[in-house]
């Protein structure tokens, strides 16, 4: 049952298409992966990785007790899964919260077999040292403005094997940095998605086919 924080929220969605209410369908349908190799459900939610490629297969990530919990948690309304940003838009009845990206989306079951949408920040390899950016997104900004060593690369040939498997039932796909076009893993993808014939969607931001 919908949580009383939730109604302004529910009454814009299609709740009728979905087989379960959850305050969000992230953790049901998507993988976002950082430039670290940490996985993440959801775009606004940084703070509650649910696995790390040095550590734990796709196939583990996915089926991981911390992905299932957090589906847990939403279903039943709880938002202290790293889902503070999202909180406030429904505390202050705001439209337009980050979950609505993934609403599009068939939610199959609650413990489905694939996301239907990955996210890749490969590398944080750029050429630009933007004003408002930092070294985590601008390797240009980190060695020459901050002084730090290069960030190692995360994603191997494994990483790609295991992609291999999840790509056929993906939907779409989205590549974030750095700039994703200087990144030799976005190549890499690209190689992947040709070698299977597969064309993954584009989407704008707010989750509508592009």
């Amino acid at each position: 049952m919908a949580h009383d924080r939730f109604a302004g929220w529910d009454a814009v969605r299609d709740l009728a298409t979905k087989p379960f209410h959850a305050a969000c369908y992230a953790p049901f349908v998507s993988l976002e992966f950082d430039t670290q190799g940490f996985a993440y459900s959801c775009c606004a939610n940084g703070t509650y990785p649910v696995g790390s490629v040095a550590t734990d297969t796709l196939a583990e990530i996915w089926g991981s007790a911390r992905l299932a919990a957090q589906r847990e948690a939403l279903k039943a309304g709880d938002l202290s899964y790293g889902c503070a940003v999202c909180r406030w838009y429904f505390d202050n009845d705001r439209p337009n919260p980050p979950a609505v990206m993934y609403e599009p989306f068939e939610v199959a079951a609650e413990g489905p077999a694939c996301p239907r949408s990955m996210t890749f920040a490969f590398s944080n390899q750029c050429n630009l040292q933007c004003v408002q950016c930092s070294g985590e997104f601008s390797s240009s900004i980190r060695i020459h403005r901050e002084g730090r060593a290069p960030l190692p690369h995360a994603y191997g040939p494994t990483f790609f094997e295991q992609l291999a498997e999840f790509l056929p039932h993906v939907e779409e796909i989205r590549l974030l940095g750095g700039e994703p076009f200087l990144v030799s893993e976005t190549h890499q993808l690209f190689d992947l998605l040709g070698e299977l014939d597969l064309r993954p969607c584009a989407r704008d931001h707010n989750g509508n086919p592009a």
